[in-house]
């Protein structure tokens, strides 16, 4: 079986572990006994290392992402039109209340609030781009 450790960017092949030194174990211990005495600390040390430990193999590749795009871009397309009927009922419903209790002053808040809901369905998606954008 060949060891391979990279390190300090360093590559070392069959590399072989000669132990820790004297005051390094008793700094170990000592951090030991104080993630032991912690029980909240006990439980997420045994957490972290557990996962680690579970995550023994990683891949890395450039996905294609176009299926999750052409998806996205489908769930986002019926939210804007389900937002889009609920916002003109929901408006239309508030402002057919503001007339019948004698309120016209409020029926530009209204509609200035429904806009900007349905509206921000589309300026969202326009930001989270623009900042992709700036990023690549």
């Amino acid at each position: 079986m060949e060891i391979l450790v990279i390190r300090n960017y360093d590559t070392k092949l069959n590399w072989q572990y000669k132990g820790f030194k004297n005051k390094e174990i008793t700094e170990l211990e000592q951090i030991a006994k104080k993630i032991n005495r912690n029980a909240k600390l006990k439980k997420t040390a045994i957490f972290v290392l557990g996962s680690l430990l579970y995550c023994s193999t990683a891949l890395a590749k450039g996905a294609d992402t176009a299926k999750i795009n052409s998806g996205g871009m489908k769930i986002l397309s019926l939210t804007r039109d389900i937002g889009y009927w609920i916002a003109i009922i929901l408006a239309s419903f508030e402002i057919i209340k503001n007339l019948m209790q004698g309120d016209t002053k409020s029926t530009g808040k209204s509609i200035m609030k429904y806009s900007l809901g349905y509206g921000s369905l589309y300026l969202l998606p326009w930001i989270f781009d623009l900042i992709k954008s700036i990023f690549s």
